[in-house]
């Protein structure tokens, strides 16, 4: 716990060098980080306080995990600050689609549909799919 306090303050009042250091420091386990109950204060102090370049970075490293991480408490607060204050629509949009299944979130073969309506009128066969894996996953919520 005070460890995970002084990364905070750190990454908050440090140089750029020192918060450059800390973020290489994480290097590609943002999405482990993120589910740490401690830890993930330490990515909610980047996505408010670094500059773009960094919360770019924790963004892309949590992509691919939003199943895991909107089900699970602190995952859900640092995925929930990363939606709504770094990704752009399209990355937004994205990450919805990742709770369509793995399909859609790999493959990006619902790339073209920003809702479920959309994709359902395009592909019909992919309702029960996609359907089967939002019951899975907000059964676990």
């Amino acid at each position: 716990h005070d460890g995970a306090r002084v990364l905070q303050s750190c990454y908050r009042l440090g140089s750029e060098a020192q918060r450059d250091a800390l973020l290489q420091g994480l290097a590609g386990s943002a999405a482990a980080v993120a589910l740490s109950h401690y830890g993930h204060f330490f990515l909610l102090a980047v996505l408010r306080h670094g500059p773009p370049a960094h919360r770019h970075t924790v963004l892309t490293q949590l992509t691919g995990r939003v199943r895991e991480l909107v089900v699970h408490a602190e995952g859900s607060a640092v995925l929930q600050l990363a939606y709504s204050s770094v990704a752009t629509p399209a990355q937004r949009a994205a990450l919805y689609r990742e709770l369509w299944g793995t399909e859609y979130a790999l493959l990006g073969s619902g790339a073209g549909h920003a809702t479920l309506e959309s994709l359902f009128e395009a592909d019909p066969a992919a309702r029960p799919r996609v359907l089967r894996q939002l019951e899975a996953t907000l059964s676990k919520a």
